[in-house]
């Protein structure tokens, strides 16, 4: 792919992988939607009648406050609708997930046989054909053709189905109550999302739908690692850090994560520390790890900014625009004691070299680390 750079590190069997943009802005194009008229709202229409491009308003609008099918934008009055499970029916039936939960920010839990939103019945179709199905004929082969698939193919099809179970998990919320207890209010969990972040996910989430091209910058960091195969352990986490735009999955033998808005920012800015990690992970380091990725991307100074253009009436292009390096404040990272906090103070009961108080003070202050010890040694 031009543009793209992939990192493999003799360690583990060589089975680390970053993949990563080369910080270069895109080659100036033409302003092609001239020749496609938008709606009054800005959003492009094609003469079949197939949204292009969902302006932030219609995206607002008839995804996030409505109830209109979150791929095509059809009306549950148009077409016929099913439901979608935000986790795959593959990936729930593989790990035995039903009925087992889910955490929800307000700590409230839901069960993933029933964590599942409006879809019409032709795009929950092309997704299992487009999306589903090869992923998970990917994922069931094991973490070594993950990796045979990034270096031949690219990030496009794991980032896709990333984006889209981001994407979904966030819609959701959108219906549910923040408090279970009616007097204490009517407010959703969504009700404080700002929905400007989500646009350009939107996007590359429906990429596959309006066969667009995705141009290099427009990915955001994507990062494999092995994981250890401890007796006991689960083989499937998830971690979702909302206002990062960060999303951590476990799947057997690979964790993945994924930084939607960054353009890879964030990997860069963690190189040094990634390339520290000499071996396979255990569940606390993984999380850990999507913690570090997530303040990253909360610290970027210089973000950059997303496009979608439609060239010649019906080619599709999502790019986007970023300054040569990436800027990180000097300091340490003010978010990262309660992000830590977040995803891994169940952890903390379970170290036995200090009370816990004290470990649960080191890590709400971030210097509490799974990963390496008090030398800046991996942990193995």
């Amino acid at each position: 792919m031009n543009g793209t750079c992939f990192f493999l590190f003799g360690v583990v069997l060589r089975r680390l992988i970053l993949w990563s943009v080369k910080f270069l802005y895109p080659p100036k194009q033409e302003n092609g939607n001239r020749q496609m008229p938008r709606t009054e709202d800005g959003s492009i229409i094609s003469p079949d009648g197939k949204v292009l491009y969902f302006s932030l308003e219609r995206f607002m609008d008839d995804i996030c406050d409505g109830d209109c099918c979150f791929m095509c934008g059809v009306s549950p009055q148009d077409a016929p609708f099913n439901k979608e499970h935000i986790l795959p029916n593959w990936l729930l039936r593989r790990f035995d997930l039903h009925n087992r939960s889910i955490v929800l920010p307000n700590g409230n839990e839901h069960r993933y046989g029933t964590y599942v939103v409006p879809c019409c019945e032709a795009c929950n179709s092309l997704m299992s054909e487009r999306i589903e199905i090869p992923v998970s004929r990917l994922l069931s082969q094991g973490s070594e053709a993950v990796y045979a698939h990034l270096r031949s193919e690219g990030p496009r099809l794991l980032f896709t189905w990333m984006s889209l179970i981001f994407l979904k998990i966030h819609l959701k919320d959108t219906g549910l109550r923040w408090h279970l207890d009616h007097r204490s209010g009517n407010e959703a969990i969504a009700d404080e999302y700002n929905w400007k972040i989500f646009h350009h996910l939107h996007a590359l989430a429906r990429s596959f739908y309006i066969d667009a091209t995705i141009n290099p910058e427009a990915f955001g960091s994507m990062i494999c690692m092995p994981m250890k195969d401890i007796e006991g352990e689960e083989k499937f986490d998830l971690a979702d850090l909302s206002l990062a735009q960060t999303l951590f999955i476990r799947i057997d033998d690979i964790a993945i994560y994924t930084v939607f808005d960054d353009s890879c920012a964030s990997m860069h800015g963690l190189q040094n520390l990634i390339e520290n990690i000499n071996g396979a992970i255990s569940r606390p380091q993984a999380r850990e790890l999507a913690a570090r990725l997530a303040c990253c991307n909360l610290d970027l100074v210089n973000r950059p900014e997303f496009f979608t253009q439609v060239i010649n009436g019906s080619s599709i292009v999502i790019g986007g625009v970023h300054e040569d390096t990436p800027i990180f404040p000097d300091t340490n990272s003010e978010n990262l004691g309660p992000m830590m906090e977040r995803i891994l103070g169940d952890y903390v009961q379970h170290i036995t070299n200090r009370p816990t108080h004290e470990n649960m003070n080191l890590l709400r202050s971030g210097r509490l680390s799974f990963l390496f010890d008090d030398d800046g040694n991996f942990i193995s």
